[in-house]
């Protein structure tokens, strides 16, 4: 699949998580801590698409380009998880939660640097 194909599918999915967010709070829940759990999920899956869609893995360590692509594709997915938070609390019967966002940051890493195959060598 193309990079710019993965991230078409990344603001897809983020537009799910904005409907998922807009929803009030007597209509969608999970009591604490499984939350963290689904909202690590649902990051990991952001952090792959936007990882796979900035770039491949490099095989040089942390200071080789793809690491670096990797990070952009890290920040932007907190990045959308603040402004998510920033949103939900203007949702009647939700609020913007620390802990949520650290959820969101854990899953967003492993997303785009623990679960990308390693691209073959030609």
């Amino acid at each position: 699949m193309s990079r710019p194909l993965y991230l078409i599918l990344a603001l897809g999915w983020m537009g799910v998580i904005f409907y998922f967010s807009s929803q009030s709070g007597d209509r969608v829940g999970l009591p604490s801590p499984w939350d963290k759990f689904v909202h690590a999920g649902v990051y990991g899956l952001l952090g792959w698409l936007l990882g796979r869609g900035s770039g491949h893995p490099a095989s040089e360590g942390p200071s080789a380009p793809g690491w670096r692509r990797y990070s952009w594709g890290w920040a932007i997915a907190v990045a959308y998880g603040l402004s998510d938070e920033f949103h939900q609390s203007f949702v009647p019967g939700r609020q913007a939660d620390a802990l949520d966002l650290l959820a969101d940051s854990v899953g967003a890493f492993l997303g785009t640097h623990l679960l990308q195959k390693p691209r073959q060598a030609r």
